[in-house]
């Protein structure tokens, strides 16, 4: 009979290759041994059956890459922090940032991490590879639950995912060379608005259950007091401003904002300045004209993160089912509609033919494309991904002035 410690290095040792084990164990009666006792003690023993490529430790993109990566190389995965995401924001590095709704797009993001060395672009500055930021946002009430707005998803629900996608990824602190990202969670809708507590109890209910590193807040200069002291509990605050998907009925649905009336603009404005001043370590700014960021990026100090923004802000998010193509709605089946800032990078991709799963494969260079058209602002293109802000409303800007007046 096996023992408990045997089975634990017995694990260990077949992930290993064919020629690296040990003699003793390279026999069919000793993996039908092995296979026999996993059998009978595996509520002792996570006997895991993997089933995808997404859940495995490398990946077959590339077989000399892989190669290189995982027997060369055999470094230990690093973790991003604030800290990392400060020291971009200084070097002008942009920030990547993605989605996840599951403990499989969790890995599929952190396997991102390219194997090849980092890329340098003109002044030597290196550019990391991977995803710097895991992002949470209640769009999975639509993506992955099917919910027609953002507004039904429940704070059970989303703790629920919450913990696969931490649990995603943690299984990748390997020995593998993975920058593990930052795991940033919305704060659903009904779960902070009645009162500063009612916030507080949401932030750290998601601390304890997932580890989350921070919590996103759609808003402005309303939410002051939330961030203040949900930054002054250590809690890492990210705003979110532009169009706010949760308040979208009141923003006359999914539009862009502030390109056709002067005090639109100036309030986005005032809100990125308040949100900066409660504490917010970085903000999301979503589907406004290229010309706003150009002011935001004289004012602020905090990294501007894009979604339909432009290539001016600090960093980029999109959905990772808009960017991979997972997820097609009927509509967008037949007119081919999607959001103007999600690219098209499937076209771009070239497999390896040694590839054992193309479709995981695919997604994952598409992710992999994705980070360094952002790194080196290839991507979003102004005029193809970007939106753009009226001439007479832009001439009264210039003329009456960008920003509302502040009190400290």
């Amino acid at each position: 009979m096996w023992t408990l410690s045997e089975i634990v290095a017995l694990r260990c040792t077949i992930s290993l290759s064919p020629h690296s084990r040990p003699q003793s164990i390279r026999t069919a009666n000793h993996y039908s041994s092995l296979a026999s006792t996993c059998g009978s003690i595996r509520g002792h023993v996570n006997c895991r059956r993997y089933s995808s490529q997404a859940l495995n430790p490398t990946s077959e993109i590339d077989h000399n890459e892989t190669s290189q990566s995982t027997l060369a190389s055999k470094r230990k995965s690093s973790v991003v922090t604030f800290k990392t995401l400060k020291k971009f924001y200084q070097k002008e590095i942009p920030i990547t940032m993605l989605t996840a709704f599951d403990y499989a797009t969790a890995r599929m993001i952190g396997m991102a991490t390219a194997p090849s060395e980092s890329e340098k672009i003109d002044n030597g500055t290196a550019l990391p590879s991977g995803i710097d930021v895991c992002l949470c946002g209640d769009s999975l009430a639509n993506v992955c639950l099917g919910y027609q707005s953002t507004t039904e998803l429940g704070l059970d629900e989303f703790v629920y995912h919450l913990k696969a996608i931490r649990r995603g990824l943690d299984s990748l602190k390997t020995e593998l060379d993975y920058r593990i990202p930052l795991l940033i969670a919305d704060l659903p809708f009904g779960t902070y608005e009645a009162s500063v507590e009612q916030g507080i109890q949401t932030a750290t209910r998601m601390v304890q259950a997932a580890r989350v590193d921070g919590v996103k807040i759609e808003g402005g200069k309303e939410l002051r007091p939330l961030i203040e002291r949900l930054s002054s509990f250590g809690i890492p605050v990210i705003g979110h401003i532009g169009l706010t998907p949760q308040r979208a009925s009141s923003l006359g649905g999914f539009k862009v904002q502030g390109h056709d009336c002067p005090t639109k603009a100036r309030e986005i404005i005032a809100d990125a300045i308040e949100l900066e001043r409660a504490g917010c370590l970085g903000i999301v700014i979503e589907a406004v004209p290229v010309e706003l960021i150009d002011t935001l990026k004289k004012l602020l100090k905090v990294p501007l993160i894009g979604i339909g923004a432009g290539p001016q802000t600090d960093g980029q998010v999109l959905v990772t089912s808009d960017l991979v193509g997972t997820l097609a709605s009927h509509s967008t089946h037949l007119k081919n509609l999607k959001p103007k800032f999600v690219p098209n990078f499937a076209s771009s991709v070239k497999l390896n033919q040694h590839s054992q799963n193309p479709s995981f494969d695919l997604s994952l260079q598409i992710i992999r494309t994705y980070v360094h058209r952002v790194r080196t602002r290839q991507f979003p293109q102004i005029g193809l991904h970007t939106y753009g802000m009226k001439p007479e409303v832009l001439q009264k800007l210039n003329q009456d002035g960008w920003s509302l007046s502040l009190s400290p």
